[in-house]
């Protein structure tokens, strides 16, 4: 059994394992369906304050992203895109503290039950993969209910051991620390772990600790694999990925 054989390997979401633009589509309609049955009004018009608010918050992270530096900014991230869905229907938001925060919850793990959007592949890479005893974790940008809510509304949480945002582990994902404390979590050290993303910069800093970096798609940098698709990656993970002895 190779040293690859049997590997923890943390899967990115959008990119790698769904299709970002089509799994919005659907979170928008699911996120309009649940907002028009508690607070009123067309559930189309929820849904363009929900794609209107994931605009307004993105602009926000662009210009305060200077101070990411742990899990605590997306407490207010997520804060800033609620207030900015009620703002766009003309309504005044709940308090954060009383009930903002536990309904951004409700809608960031059921909104994605609906919105499954798997590449095609992708389904079939994850099953080959778990049934192979590779150990699966989904490590995300996102925050770990939305994680969960995509693994379960597409039918895939049973092989993930966990879904990661940076609220479990209280550090952004711009930091090396993020995928060290993941390993720390998991309890294996970074040599055994593979990262899947389609964006170099988080490979980057996960080669830097040790692990071993698969690229999806056409980006830069220099992982230790590329590959078209997660489809390709069980057929390639214990022959292709290897990282030099030092």
């Amino acid at each position: 059994m190779s040293d690859l054989d049997r590997s923890v390997i943390f899967l990115d979401n959008d990119g790698v394992l769904t299709d970002a633009d089509a799994h919005h589509v659907a979170y928008c309609r699911r996120y309009g369906e649940l907002m028009a049955a508690r607070f009123g009004g067309p559930a189309e018009a929820w849904g363009q304050a929900n794609s209107a608010a994931f605009h307004t918050m993105m602009q926000w992270y662009e210009a305060n992203v200077a101070r990411y530096t742990d899990a605590s900014f997306f407490e207010a991230l997520y804060q800033v895109e609620l207030e900015a869905a009620f703002e766009h229907m003309g309504l005044a938001p709940p308090d954060w503290q009383t009930g903002g925060r536990l309904l951004m919850g409700r809608l960031l793990y059921e909104c994605p039950l609906h919105a499954c959007a798997l590449f095609p592949g992708a389904r079939e890479a994850v099953e080959a993969l778990a049934a192979a005893g590779h150990r699966l974790c989904m490590a995300s940008n996102a925050h770990s209910l939305h994680c969960e809510g995509v693994l379960s509304g597409c039918g895939l949480r049973n092989h993930f051991i966990c879904a990661f945002g940076p609220d479990l582990v209280n550090c952004a994902t711009k930091s090396p620390d993020f995928y060290r404390r993941l390993c720390a979590h998991i309890g294996v050290h970074p040599e055994q772990a593979i990262v899947v993303d389609d964006n170099a910069a988080p490979l980057a800093m996960a080669a830097e600790i040790g692990l071993r970096t698969v690229l999806v798609g056409a980006g830069g940098g220099a992982p230790d694999v590329r590959i078209v698709s997660l489809a390709e990656l069980p057929d390639l993970v214990t022959e292709s990925v290897r990282r030099p002895a030092r």
